[in-house]
């Protein structure tokens, strides 16, 4: 199974997450209610946008993913890729790693469900591809969010 040619949805990092809620909110953008107090999800045209703390990177995907992204936010973004069952989640990241990329985290449950991991591209991009029970996908293979 190839990896679906998608973007499903763009972290940003940011070190302040009130102001940045309050800069896409200010911009006219929908403030899910599925936000939490560590991380604002916006729905967009085609993908979700998820604006959150290096401390919730940390969290959700471990010392791998902390690791991958140290330093201060500079605009890198960590890209997701949402698929619809577990099974996926591992050959994806298995499919990534035959086409040059490096493992980041392995497959591992998710906090809320699901499963994740994390690869990073031959130029250290860090992507996620994630199965996750509160991101149903349409059937047009994009996330939808409530």
């Amino acid at each position: 199974m190839p990896i679906p040619p998608r973007i499903s949805a763009v972290a940003l990092r940011t070190a302040d997450l009130a102001r940045s809620t309050a800069f896409y909110v200010a911009l006219g953008w929908e403030l899910s209610p599925a936000s939490t107090a560590a991380m604002s999800l916006f729905k967009t045209a085609g993908s979700l946008l998820l604006v959150c703390t290096d401390e919730l990177l940390a969290e959700l995907g471990g010392q791998e993913v902390a690791a991958a992204m140290a330093g201060k936010p500079t605009g890198e973004a960590v890209l997701s890729i949402h698929v619809a069952t577990d099974g996926e989640v591992e050959t994806a990241v298995e499919e990534a790693v035959r086409a040059g990329g490096v493992v980041v985290k392995r497959a591992a449950p998710t906090p809320l469900g699901g499963s994740y991991a994390f690869f990073a591209d031959p130029d250290g991009h860090v992507w996620e591809v994630i199965h996750h029970p509160l991101y149903q996908l349409g059937t047009d293979g994009r996330p939808e969010i409530p």
